[in-house]
């Protein structure tokens, strides 16, 4: 498993896409790990062990926890920024950005939660009630990202417009 700190962007650019870097990456990450879950594998249908190795679901959880606590730093730089916002709408993508944040990692939360129960052999009842409480919360931060697409978008026209009047 990577590590996800070595790639936390660099403070080259304006704050708000910072952010949106570090969440991305984190993301990415979590994406990861699902796909390794839930994704088709051989050693899935034959788990013969000399040919596939066994999927550690321990270090998923390990992963995950580390994911869902770099998410939360992530929303407390969203909340209080280290430095001050130019516009509004940095400010309300910021705000929109923080609750994606949070409702990524309560889904990275449930996805943890789920390693765990497969480790502890839970049975399928249990583990079908966490399934569903993952594709709920699934769905509420995809729904979440089409409005913080909006506020992205917003705020890059408003960062044009703005260029635009001061190099007239």
């Amino acid at each position: 498993m990577e590590e996800t700190e070595d790639k936390v962007a660099t403070p080259s650019a304006k704050y708000p896409f910072l952010v949106k870097e570090n969440v991305r990456i984190l993301l990415e990450a979590y994406r990861d790990v699902h796909r390794r879950m839930f994704g088709f594998s051989w050693r899935k249908i034959f788990p013969f062990s000399l040919y596939y190795h066994r999927i550690d679901y321990t270090a998923y959880a390990r992963f995950l926890k580390e994911i869902s606590q770099k998410l939360k730093e992530q929303q407390e730089a969203c909340n209080h920024p280290s430095t001050p916002l130019e516009t509004e709408e940095e400010k309300n993508f910021l705000l929109s950005l923080a609750l994606y944040a949070n409702l990524l990692q309560r889904s990275t939360e449930h996805l943890h939660e789920i390693a765990l129960q497969i480790l502890d052999r839970t049975p399928w009842s249990e583990l079908k009630e966490e399934l569903n409480r993952y594709h709920e919360s699934c769905s509420q931060y995809t729904r979440q990202a089409k409005e913080l697409n909006e506020k992205y978008i917003e705020m890059n026209r408003a960062d044009q417009e703005r260029a635009e009047k001061n190099s007239v």
